[in-house]
């Protein structure tokens, strides 16, 4: 059986210990302060009896107890198997004890499985000193357990904890492989590619190097996949191109990395005490998001450079004796030098401090800081507390909360640079932590805002220069590529709707009318909502009537994009102004925009460039529905054609003056197909689908801005009475003439009986209606058949006044409606409405929404929900 034993990978400053403490011994004490007084002398019995000679009978770390003048036997055992419960033979087997920090590791037994799987290490000479290993105050214990075709199986535990190892399970192996590429697409040689697992770099576990080419092939993973956007990482490290963090869905997987821009620091370390560089310290810079570390030293002349990964970044300096004067925060930016970012070392202060307790202390006790922005330290390592109690912390200047790692104490302790302060803990007293400059979220969403602005301000400049130094057809160029940066931050989630992407709308737009002719291009091609709605908000931005054919072209593409208008959200104020300002919302609330549906957007910008309204509104709901049977898609696409014919007919006639330049041309008539009326068997069984409930359909006497008189229920389209025809009942034949050509299947009207009050009502134009039994209110028949529909119905009049003893303007019935063209839908027509939503009745709810009294204007509440055959 091959062994090693107590190899340290690196070196640092530590305590020391041997081998033969108790780890549940000590995990007992770090707990025994919280235990009443009646027990402690119960443990303290139990304590001394497990001390006896008896050696344990445990596969974890099998301890013997000697007299407390010699060092304890420690013992490793147990078998490595596969998932079957097979032994694996020749598994290499490690236990490692390493710093809480990673960056130190010692190997404590390195052994190879016998062919039973079985391993077993005994600690050669507990008196010699080259088996005592450092012990740390923020140590842990970890196993990695390795085979060529298994998965690398790694276990860490807390420190004092027990560990227990008597089987260890190793997986399949599988692997990611990909290509390291920089920033410009160009491949990244000696790249280290690494799975965080909680040890030492320079132990080489589950990690690669990219070969000249960028390739790379992780093994020692075990298959996974991640469920409902799940994800893991790799740590992507370069000299030249810092370090990043890079996300993988599963395993195995193909990954092609492209590593962020980098910039580079470069300063000096400078001692204000002597006022001098100061040689060969250490300087870490720590990326604020993923807490990734990138590490240099000083030269002779206290010189530092580091390259770094794009990101906000903070900057600490081991250096004995010596403090960083104040927090180093500083956003670096691809591409960019930073230089003379000094970082100035002071004396700092001294807590020195003790527990006032006559307890003894527990092992592993510490004493850890939070600075004065109520974040760890990075220059205050945990201090150990002694046998006696005390403590002594090396701390910058200022604030600072100290406590105890077992919570029985805390305080605030104000330093000063290069003198002490005493402080005595009292267990049991706490004091709250000083107030936070940047706390928690609140510190990462700073941070956050600080590299955004930053990253703004650097491209927004640079744009600017390029912008005012480019020719025509440079100006053009610029617009394609960025037009090709605009569609890949659509199609990806992290920055669709974020500050890049918004930055390079604004930038198209900047380019003006050298940016129509890409655009209207783009537009004629696009055949995603993204792209037609961020074209169509560019187009109005940009305010350039030589978009108008293109935007009256895509009309009729905009029907298949149904969804909701979004509010946007902006903190950067050159960002949020200009979409603001071009949004199509009338209230700008602070940080708040709008982007509206494709059909939205782009009647938004023919209005805004034409100033013309050809009724677009009446169709503004009345894109594909997911469910619908193409004869209802092919009635709604007819519908857009229809609208965008309205508008080419419109161009086409316009005096060759009012043209724009040589955008002169006429744009093509679509021609409309016929569409034959449907037909559905009188037994065929039929089901639901397409409901859209609370709508209100009023009679013409009701004006506002959104009071629609009739519907079309096929396409959804409603509208208004047009103004010719107005306050001209006699021409009701002329009305119903007109409305029928529209393709109209109700009509909202007041019917005024001879006794009672008038009430609002609807009234079929072309359709036949049919009311159900009360008892389907919300409750559809078991069969559903046109045949079965009408024979428990009874024929109605032209109005769709349910049957009811309630009042005419509170009842409530269903209909089976059968327009024109033969289509089935059935109706729940609810209560009238007479009374305009406002701020004493705004909280009035009804779980039914045709049953809701109030509303946004005057008139009849219905739902409608289409009847389809059963496929």
């Amino acid at each position: 059986m091959n062994q090693s034993t107590n190899q340290p990978t690196s070196q640092a400053p530590t305590r020391q210990r041997r081998l033969g403490r108790l780890p549940w011994l000590e995990q007992t004490w770090r707990n025994i302060l919280r235990i009443e007084p009646i027990w402690l002398g119960l443990f303290l019995t139990v304590g001394l009896m497990l001390q006896s000679p008896t050696v344990a009978q445990s596969s974890s770390p099998e301890t013997a107890s000697k007299p407390d003048s010699e060092p304890t036997l420690l013992r490793f055992s147990g078998h490595c198997v596969d998932e079957a419960g097979h032994p694996v033979a020749n598994a290499r087997v490690r236990f490692l004890y390493h710093s809480h920090h990673h960056d130190i590791a010692h190997v404590i037994a390195d052994l190879t499985c016998e062919s039973d799987g079985r391993y077993e290490w005994v600690q050669p000479d507990p008196s010699d000193p080259e088996t005592v290993v450092e012990f740390m105050a923020d140590g842990y214990w970890s196993i990695v357990a390795t085979a060529p075709t298994h998965a690398t199986m790694v276990r860490q535990y807390r420190p004092y904890a027990e560990i227990s190892q008597s089987e260890l399970m190793l997986k399949a192996a599988s692997m990611l492989v990909g290509v390291i590429l920089d920033d410009n697409g160009k491949p990244v040689s000696g790249a280290t590619i690494s799975r965080p697992v909680g040890l030492p770099k320079d132990l080489g576990i589950m990690s690669a190097t990219s070969d000249p080419t960028g390739k790379f092939k992780l093994t020692g993973l075990s298959a996974w996949e991640g469920q409902r956007g799940a994800w893991s990482h790799l740590i992507v490290e370069h000299p030249d191109h810092g370090s990043s963090h890079h996300k993988y869905s599963s395993v195995p997987q193909v990954l092609r990395i492209k590593l962020p821009p980098t910039g580079i620091v470069s300063g000096k370390v400078i001692d204000r005490v002597t006022n001098m560089p100061v040689a060969n310290v250490l300087v870490t810079a720590f990326e604020a998001e993923s807490r990734l570390t990138t590490k240099t030293s000083t030269d002779d002349q206290g010189h530092y450079r580091l390259t770094l990964a794009e990101g906000m970044y903070e900057f600490s300096v081991s250096m004995a004796e010596r403090m960083l004067q104040s927090s180093q925060t500083l956003p670096v930016l691809g591409n960019t030098t930073r230089d003379s970012f000094d970082l100035v070392m002071v004396k700092g202060g001294y807590i020195n401090g003790a527990i006032a307790t006559r307890d003894e202390i527990p092992a592993g006790l510490r004493i850890a800081v939070l600075g004065a922005n109520s974040s760890p330290s990075k220059s205050t390592a945990p201090a150990p507390v002694q046998a006696d109690g005390s403590f002594r912390l090396h701390v910058p200047p200022g604030t600072h909360h100290i406590h105890a790692t077992n919570g029985i104490a805390s305080a605030n302790v104000t330093v000063k640079d290069g003198e002490e302060t005493h402080v005595m803990l009292v267990p049991g007293k706490h004091e709250p932590k000083p107030a936070a400059r940047r706390p928690g979220l609140a510190g990462m969403q700073a941070n956050d805002e600080a590299m955004a602005r930053a990253k703004l301000e650097q491209a927004r400049n640079a744009f600017k220069i390029k912008l005012d130094q480019a020719t025509v057809p440079q100006r053009t160029t610029m617009a394609t590529e960025l037009f090709e940066q605009l569609k890949w931050q659509c199609a990806n989630r992290e920055t669709r709707f974020q500050t890049p992407w918004l930055l390079t709308m604004c930038q198209l737009a900047e380019l003006g009318e050298d940016a129509v002719p890409v655009l209207t291009d783009q537009l004629k091609s696009a055949d995603d909502h993204m792209t037609i709605r961020c074209i169509a908000f560019l187009l109005r931005a940009i305010g350039d009537q030589r978009a108008v054919p293109a935007l009256i072209e895509a009309i009729p593409k905009t029907v298949r994009f149904s969804g909701s208008d979004m509010g946007l959200r902006e903190t950067t104020p050159e960002l949020i102004a200009f979409a603001q300002k071009h949004d199509l919302d009338k209230t700008d609330e602070p940080g708040e925009y709008g982007f509206g549906r494709p059909l939205r957007e782009v009647f938004g910008a023919l209005e805004s460039l034409t100033g013309q309204d050809f009724g677009q509104n009446e169709i503004n709901f009345c894109e594909w529905n997911g469910d619908e049977p193409e004869s209802i898609r092919r009635r709604k696409l007819q519908l857009f054609q229809r609208t965008a014919n309205h508008w080419a007919t419109w161009w086409n006639e316009l005096p060759e003056s009012d043209k724009i330049d040589h955008w002169t041309r006429e744009i093509p008539i679509i021609e409309l197909e016929s569409i034959d009326d449907q037909t559905i068997a009188p037994d065929a069984p039929l089901r639901l689908t397409a409901t859209q409930s609370g709508m209100i359909i009023g009679p013409p006497s009701e004006r506002g801005e959104h009071a629609p008189n009739f519907i079309d229920l096929e396409t959804g389209r409603m509208a208004k009475l047009p103004e010719r025809f107005r306050n001209a009942e006699s021409l009701q034949d002329e009305i119903d003439a007109w409305a029928r050509d529209e393709g109209f299947d109700l009509m909202g009207i007041e019917a005024k009986p001879d006794s009672g009050p008038p009430y609002y009502t609807i009234r079929t134009i072309n359709a036949t209606a049919f009311e159900l039994p009360a008892e389907h209110w919300r409750e559809p028949p078991a069969v559903l058949s046109l045949e079965h529909l009408q024979s428990i119905s009874k024929p109605t009049a032209e109005t769709l006044t349910p049957t009811s003893d309630a009042p005419p303007a509170k009842s409530k019935g269903v209909f089976l409606v059968i327009t024109g063209e033969g289509i089935p839908f059935l109706l729940h027509v609810g209560v009238e409405v007479r009374e305009y939503f406002n701020q004493q009745n705004r909280a009035v709810r009804n779980e039914d929404a045709e049953l809701l009294p109030v509303g946004f204007h005057h008139g009849r509440r219905f739902s409608r929900e289409l009847l389809i055959p059963v496929e």
